[in-house]
């Protein structure tokens, strides 16, 4: 079996499910035979692989699965699967007719973080932007994620807080296992990946994942050539001088409180002089 080839499957609950579509499916095979591949999945052992298909577990059901593009076509399921859908169906997908079930989160009404939580609907779209685009794919499961979730969070703070720089490189994850991605292939988690913004071949990172080794991977594979280091040393820089006038004004307000103390003190001995004389006064 060719693993490039589609894949169409058919789920079946009873054996008379099965009988009933098997001249069906045995004619389109002859029919797209080096085309499209098929075979029958009993429901009770295979069901929940209908998941993994961008479909309900409501069967019986037919999916095709374009493996090459990672991308799942169904006939719908709100309603009972008619057997005699299926041709018509399978010649429409052969035709590039077919419009594709892409899993997907939600869009995000707003991004109130420096990392851009990027989901199915919208990640060519976001990866096609005229910036220097890096994706996270990552697995909320994924130890190697959480351990990098701090650094990439810096990062992204990093060039969201000077606005040239916000404006050529765009810092983003995708919850990988929520959301298709049409054409990627992720191998492990996680994996990054940076979409040019010139449109040139998308580049995979494989090295430390350290602040300063994406930063420098972003400079040298991305095209605007934003100095994301360069950015952090001044960052780094003004946060120095911020702490350093943070000290004067500390050490300007301690005098104010020793020169409040010195005068008060001063106060207390003009009194006690005074009471002194009075006393005196009255003695005499």
């Amino acid at each position: 079996m060719d693993a490039d080839i589609p894949l169409a499957y058919y789920f079946w609950n009873e054996e008379s499910e099965k009988e009933v579509v098997k001249d069906t499916i045995t004619k389109l095979a002859k029919e797209f035979r080096g085309k499209i591949n098929f075979v029958g999945l009993e429901a009770k052992k295979f069901g929940m692989h209908a998941k993994n298909l961008n479909m309900k577990e409501e069967f019986p059901l037919f999916v095709i699965h374009d493996i090459d593009a990672n991308l799942k076509y169904g006939l719908p399921q709100d309603k009972p699967l008619n057997t005699k859908d299926i041709p018509s169906f399978v010649k429409k997908f052969s035709k590039g007719k077919l419009e594709p079930i892409v899993k997907s989160e939600p869009i995000p009404t707003s991004q109130n973080d420096s990392v851009y939580h990027l989901v199915g609907y919208e990640h060519d779209k976001i990866t096609a932007l005229p910036k220097d685009v890096l994706v996270e794919y990552y697995a909320p499961w994924c130890g190697h994620c959480k351990k990098l979730a701090p650094v990439y969070e810096e990062l992204a703070s990093v060039y969201a807080a000077d606005p040239e720089a916000n404006d050529k490189v765009l810092i983003s994850k995708i919850d990988h296992t929520e959301n298709d991605v049409a054409k990627v292939d992720i191998k492990g988690y996680p994996t990054l990946i940076l979409y040019p913004a010139d449109g040139s071949d998308p580049v995979e990172f494989s090295g430390s994942r350290s602040l300063e080794g994406i930063a420098e991977f972003i400079k040298e594979k991305g095209s605007t050539g934003t100095d994301g280091l360069a950015l952090l040393e001044k960052e780094k820089a003004k946060e120095s001088d911020a702490a350093e006038e943070e000290v004067e004004v500390e050490k300007k307000e301690e005098k104010k409180e020793e020169t409040k103390e010195e005068v008060k003190e001063e106060a207390k001995e003009e009194k006690k002089d005074e009471d002194k004389k009075v006393d005196a006064h009255d003695e005499l």
